[in-house]
């Protein structure tokens, strides 16, 4: 891998995109989102990665950054959705489309496993098992990168007030917290999809993604955005959503010492 692979691949990728022209201003709204978020995990990736990679690694990194979520595109013009559960994996679906389009032909098979391995796991609840060092390293570094522009983007739309059900999931607005959500925090895990009932707990799920944060600038870039203060700060007040925030800080508080 190098500079100019990265930039072949960064040309593919747009072109690729650039079929998904929707009607729908409102649709087409969500692809362009899907877009602007690829080009800003790989800025974050960058920031992770400063002191930690250089050269072929870095170029790796970078690449996985870009197309972590090409298969986003393909999801929601077929199903007019980003929620999985509701259409098909969309890590999977994106190693097929990079595949399907040989977005890495001239990538060495050794990277380019690599890169593939990497998307199809940045967003699985754990990290695999019995796979390399290296694989995790790449699988780490872009769940991390993933998840700072995420709380990016879904802060964008909260404190807008938005009520875009495609970046909500279509959740229910009550203002519940589910204890199968409270539970999980309390006990330092990353909340499952599946036991969301409310966008509140959405967001809670959103903060107790710190629990699956594995480097040190990605910790650092948390507190200076002030992510989970400012998720807590459209959230109901309540002796749970108290509990969690405090509990989420005083983990905060562990990893930057």
């Amino acid at each position: 891998m190098n500079q100019q692979l990265l930039f072949n691949i960064q040309e593919q990728f747009d072109n690729y995109v650039s079929q998904f022209s929707l009607s729908d201003p409102e649709e087409q709204q969500n692809i362009d989102l899907k877009y602007q978020h690829s080009y800003q995990v790989c800025n974050k990736m960058k920031k992770i990665i400063d002191d930690m990679l250089e050269g072929k690694e870095a170029y790796i990194a970078q690449t996985i950054a870009l197309l972590h979520d090409i298969g986003r595109f393909k999801q929601y013009q077929e199903y007019k959705t980003f929620a999985d559960a509701k259409s098909e994996d969309h890590a999977q679906l994106g190693v097929s489309v990079i595949k399907d389009n040989d977005l890495l032909a001239t990538v060495d098979p050794i990277n380019r496993e690599l890169i593939l391995k990497a998307i199809q796991y940045h967003n699985k609840p754990y990290l695999p098992e019995n796979e390399s060092e290296e694989c995790l390293l790449y699988t780490k570094l872009i769940r991390d990168a993933d998840k700072l522009d995420i709380w990016r983007v879904v802060l964008k739309e909260y404190t807008n007030q938005s009520d875009n059900n495609t970046v909500n999931l279509g959740l229910s607005t009550a203002e519940k917290i589910s204890d199968a959500v409270y539970q999980q925090i309390m006990a330092e895990e990353v909340v499952k999809y599946e036991d969301l009932e409310t966008i509140s707990d959405f967001k809670l799920l959103q903060m107790g993604w710190v629990f699956d944060i594995n480097f040190g600038p990605s910790f650092t870039i948390i507190k200076e955005k002030e992510y989970i203060d400012r998720l807590y700060d459209t959230l109901p007040k309540t002796p749970a959503t108290k509990e969690i925030y405090s509990k989420i800080n005083s983990y905060l508080e562990q990893q930057s010492r």
